[in-house]
C-alpha cells in the first residue's frame, strides 16, 4: 500500500475502548477469470500478491480483526497448493481472522472452509445470525454463511438483540437494494435495526463510502484487486480504529496493478514507434511511474492520414514493457472536406451546404463523416 498507514496508527494512541480492524470481501481467489490464459494467469499471481501485500501491512499495523465478507473463494474447487498457500499467509498473521462465506464460497460438504484451518481462523458455518467472542478485546462479531449460492429472505431482519457493553461488529454478504433480490437482499432500516457499531459488506464489486444510519456505521469495501476490465480502477481495503462512538476506518488502496479502459484520441505520428511513444507518454502523465505495471485497454481513435495506417502488432510490440495491453483500432481516414465540395454531384452539394453553415467546427465534421458514409452506403 502507498500510505505508511502503519507509522501513523502505532504514533497515535487514543485513551478510549476500541479495537482495530481491517475490511475486505470478494477477491474470488481460484477462479477462471477470462478466457484469455495469459491474462488469466497474470491476474492470478496479482491476487496472490496483493493478498501476501495485505497481511504484511496489517500485521505492521497491529490488527486485531480482519473482517472477510464473503466470496473469498470463487467456488468450493480450489487449486490444493493455492488452498496451502492462503493457510500459510493466514498463520503468520498476527491478529484474528473472521469469514463470512458469500453466494460463491458457500458452506457445502466438499467447502474449504469444512477443513481444519488455523487457530486464528473462524468462519461461519450456519445460514443463521451467530457471533464470535474476543473477550481480550471486548468485541463480538455478528455473521452467517451461504449455505447455497441464493438467499432470497433478508438475513438482516429480526436481528437478535444485542449487549451495548461490547464494540459489536457485523461480517455480512448481500445485496443492499430497495427491492427483493436473491443475494440476501440488505435494507436500509434493517442496517439501522441492528444496532451494530459497524457493518463489513461484501458483494458489490465496487467500493462505497462509509455511511451511517442511526448509531451503525457501514460499507462496501469492493474487492481488494481487480479481476478484468469490468473492474478498473483504484482498489484496497478499509483499515483502522472502532470503538462504541467512533468510526476510524479510513480506505487504502493496494500497490498494485490496476485495469483501466482508455479512449486515446490520435492527431498526428510519424510511423508506430511514434505512435506508442506518444501512448507511453500520456499513461505516465496520467499513472506516474507505476504505469508499467497495469493492465490497458485502449481505443484508438481519431482521423488519421490516407497515406498512413496502424498496424496493432507493432505498437504492441514497442510498448511490450508494459504489463499487459489490448489496443483496438477505431480511427478513420482523414477526409479532406473542401475537395469533396467541388466535386459536382450529390455528396460535393451536401459537403458544401454543410461547410457553409453557422455551425460549429466539430459539429460539421461529425455531420459530413456521417452524411458521407449514409450516402456511399445508397449510392
Amino acid at each position: 500500500m502507498e500510505h505508511l498507514f502503519f507509522l501513523w496508527y502505532n504514533i497515535l494512541e487514543v485513551n478510549m475502548e476500541k479495537v482495530r480492524i481491517a475490511h475486505l470481501a470478494d477477491f474470488h481467489l481460484g477462479g477462471e477469470i477470462h478466457e484469455n490464459n495469459e491474462l488469466s494467469k497474470k491476474i492470478n499471481v496479482n491476487l496472490i500478491k496483493g493478498l501476501l501485500e495485505i497481511f504484511n501491512m496489517l500485521n505492521l499495523a497491529k490488527v486485531d480483526l480482519v473482517l472477510i465478507a464473503g466470496d473469498f473463494y470463487e467456488s468450493s474447487s480450489l487449486d490444493k497448493n493455492l488452498h496451502n498457500e492462503i493457510k500459510k499467509i493466514f498463520s503468520n498473521f498476527s491478529g484474528k481472522i473472521i469469514i463470512a462465506p458469500g453466494n460463491h464460497d458457500y458452506i457445502s460438504l466438499d467447502s474449504p472452509y469444512m477443513e481444519e484451518w488455523p487457530d486464528n481462523t473462524y468462519i461461519f458455518k450456519n445460514q443463521k445470525i451467530e457471533y464470535f467472542e474476543f473477550k481480550n478485546l471486548n468485541t463480538r462479531v455478528y455473521g452467517f454463511a451461504f449455505n447455497q449460492s441464493h438467499i432470497k429472505s433478508p438475513m438482516l431482519s429480526n436481528f437478535p438483540v444485542i449487549d451495548e457493553k461490547y464494540i459489536n461488529l457485523g461480517v455480512f454478504h448481500g445485496q443492499m437494494d430497495e427491492m427483493m433480490n436473491s443475494y440476501n437482499p440488505i435494507f436500509i432500516e434493517d442496517i439501522k435495526n441492528t444496532n451494530l457499531d459497524y457493518i463489513a459488506l461484501g458483494h458489490i464489486h465496487k467500493r462505497s463510502e462509509i455511511k451511517k444510519v442511526s448509531n451503525t456505521y457501514y460499507a462496501y469495501s469492493g474487492n481488494p484487486v481487480g479481476r478484468g476490465f469490468n473492474e478498473t480502477g483504484i482498489k484496497g481495503i478499509y483499515l483502522g480504529d472502532i470503538s462504541k462512538n467512533r468510526n476510524g476506518l479510513n480506505f487504502y488502496k493496494l500497490n498494485n496493478s490496476e485495469f483501466h479502459t482508455i479512449n486515446f484520441e490520435i492527431d498526428s505520428f510519424i510511423d508506430q514507434k511514434d505512435l506508442a511513444e506518444q501512448i507511453k507518454v500520456y499513461l505516465f502523465n496520467k499513472f506516474g511511474e507505476k504505469y508499467k505495471k497495469n493492465y490497458y485497454r485502449i481505443n484508438l481513435n481519431g482521423y488519421i492520414e490516407e497515406n498512413n495506417f496502424i498496424n496493432i502488432d507493432m505498437i504492441t510490440h514497442y510498448l511490450s514493457e508494459i504489463e499487459y495491453i489490448e489496443l483496438k483500432d477505431n480511427t478513420k481516414i482523414k477526409i479532406v472536406f473542401n475537395q469533396i465540395s467541388y466535386e459536382n454531384n450529390l455528396k460535393g452539394i451536401f459537403v458544401q451546404k454543410v461547410l457553409n453553415s453557422t455551425l460549429d467546427e466539430n459539429d460539421k465534421k461529425t455531420i459530413i463523416d456521417i452524411g458521407i458514409k449514409a450516402l456511399e452506403d445508397i449510392l
